[in-house]
């Protein structure tokens, strides 16, 4: 099961028109693992029907497909209508907000596994099948993280993620080890750890993801790359202040029940800790990724040592 990755132009193409059997959508085959994908949408219209395509065209025959948007004021309803009778549910009303449109559609689901997609980002071909394969070999897995490329406005690639099997303590000390656009929660773990906060406007997805690591016993690594995080002047982090997000990160860690200096910014808590996993991540990113004659050696080893300890690695 190689590792598969994608070209501009293989990208383009995919969110470019319908890609997908109506009929296989329908099937609802329990030969496959059911997927909950859940679309929060708000004003979104420039890249609406590329993130909705590239869920219908995943083409997957087991897909829960939900879209919740928040009223949107542009042509989002309007596109959403043109797909409305493959997905599983969808709504336009005013909400709470991202992370409430989220939980409510969290509490909906029904599958073996859910996630999110945001309306302007977009998963890549057959992620959701690499899943399936992932799970029939790996059933226990609860935590299934891909990598991910950041594309521009016009879905071409202009940074790759490379991640290491997933550390919590990576994700709370020194940042982000996964991104939504690609990773997939067990749903009985998503509901044991609860719903995403609704009280910050930022910041909710990391809590959320370290309070699911630090519940996630099965994680899996899956080599492929299987969304894309897109680049746009209005997304939400390009345009939210970074001296508010610090003070809601700061709350963060001290709600986990960790003890920031209020005087110092997250990224600059914690330097030893930081600094050794950094190293640790960087051996294991050397040992995945990189050629060479040692990496090759060593690897199987690893992969192994990996497995012991319940972490599946696929694709290497």
């Amino acid at each position: 099961m190689a590792a598969r990755r994608f070209t501009d132009e293989e990208i383009k193409d995919f969110v470019s028109g319908p890609r997908f059997d109506p009929a296989v959508l329908r099937s609802k085959d329990p030969a496959y693992a059911r997927l909950s994908v859940v679309m929060p949408s708000y004003n979104q219209d420039k890249y609406l029907e590329r993130a909705i395509l590239s869920v219908l065209n995943q083409n997957y025959p087991n897909l829960e497909f939900i879209v919740l948007d928040g009223g949107s004021r542009d042509r989002s309803v309007e596109i959403i209508k043109t797909y409305a009778e493959h997905l599983s549910f969808w709504v336009s009303e005013r909400d709470g907000g991202q992370s409430a449109a989220i939980n409510r559609g969290f509490a909906m689901a029904t599958g073996r596994m859910i996630a999110w997609q945001n309306s302007d980002d977009i998963y890549l071909p057959r992620f959701l099948h690499r899943i399936d394969e992932v799970l029939k070999r790996y059933p226990e897995t609860d935590l299934l993280v891909a990598n991910s490329y950041c594309c521009d406005e016009d879905d071409k690639v202009v940074h790759s993620s490379e991640y290491c099997p997933f550390s919590v303590d990576y994700l709370t000390y020194v940042g982000w080890n996964l991104t939504s656009q690609a990773t997939f929660v067990d749903r009985a773990l998503a509901h044991g750890v609860g719903p995403m906060r609704e009280d910050i406007p930022v910041g909710f997805d990391w809590d959320w993801y370290i309070r699911i690591g630090r519940a996630a016993r099965s994680p899996a690594l899956l080599a492929d790359v299987g969304g894309c995080y897109r680049l746009q002047p209005d997304a939400k982090f390009a345009t939210f202040p970074m001296a508010e997000r610090d003070k809601i990160e700061l709350e963060i860690l001290r709600r986990l029940g960790l003890d920031p200096k209020p005087e110092l910014r997250p990224a600059q808590q914690w330097p030893w800790r930081q600094r050794w996993h950094r190293t640790l991540n960087r051996i294991e990113a050397r040992l995945l990724y990189r050629g060479g004659a040692l990496s090759r050696v060593l690897r199987p080893a690893y992969l192994k040592w990996r497995a012991a300890r319940g972490s599946a690695i696929v694709g290497f």
